[in-house]
């Protein structure tokens, strides 16, 4: 039986690209593997439907030789112009000589188009020795804030968040709490109420937020 060898049909490919493949190491550090020669493919609209909702055609399709890295389903591709793809399925294609890694833009998927300010409370004592929050900027992330509703709530929940409600969502993971706020780029500033999907890996932090207070501008 004629075994078939595929190892260097890869090198004549056009429109190869350099990539850098991002992994975390065990104490959570990233780790770049540069990547000299990657192919980078748009999704089919067929392979979008069999994949039964994991990826779509929004999603990207790197594929590169598999002595170049070892990636795994939550690493990350970062291309030539600077844009980072997060991993959604890695498997081998062409008997086994290439990987092929099904990823996502983030941001663009999830129309990030602000900048938003992540502040922290910290417990300090005013002029008389009260108790007072002092916020200082922790993180300025890429993001998107949108309104979900007012408040159908009880009339205490109204009087204690106002009546709009809103969700943050952030391109970077950050530990959020009550004890945290979002500002926009306006000086609007909100509190945060809970947050959710923190470490996912097709989906992007996000944080229900509410108007801090009034939703007055901070000066």
């Amino acid at each position: 039986m004629v075994e078939l060898d595929v190892t260097g049909d890869f090198d004549i490919f056009d429109y190869r690209r350099a990539i850098t493949l991002i992994k975390k190491d065990s104490a959570g550090r990233d780790v770049e593997t540069a990547i000299t020669y990657a192919l980078r493919r748009a999704i089919p609209q067929r392979e979008a439907t069999e994949s039964d909702g994991l990826y779509t055609t929004r999603d990207t399709r790197f594929h590169f030789e598999t002595e170049d890295g070892s990636p795994l389903v939550g690493d990350r591709i970062r291309d030539e112009d600077g844009r980072t793809y997060t991993i959604l399925l890695a498997s081998y294609d062409t008997l086994a000589s290439r990987w092929k890694c099904v990823s996502r833009e983030l941001n663009v998927f999830y129309n990030l188009d602000t900048i938003l300010e992540i502040e922290k409370a910290e417990i300090v004592q005013d002029a008389s020795g009260a108790p007072e929050p002092e916020w200082s900027t922790i993180a300025r992330v890429t993001g998107s804030l949108t309104e979900l509703s007012s408040s159908d709530d009880s009339e205490q929940e109204r009087g204690r968040y106002g009546e709009q409600i809103y969700e943050a969502v952030l391109s970077t993971d950050t530990r959020l709490s009550p004890a945290h706020r979002v500002k926009d780029l306006e000086g609007n500033v909100y509190q945060v109420t809970a947050s959710a999907n923190k470490d996912s890996i097709n989906s992007l932090q996000s944080a229900t937020c509410v108007p801090y207070p009034n939703n007055l501008r901070e000066t």
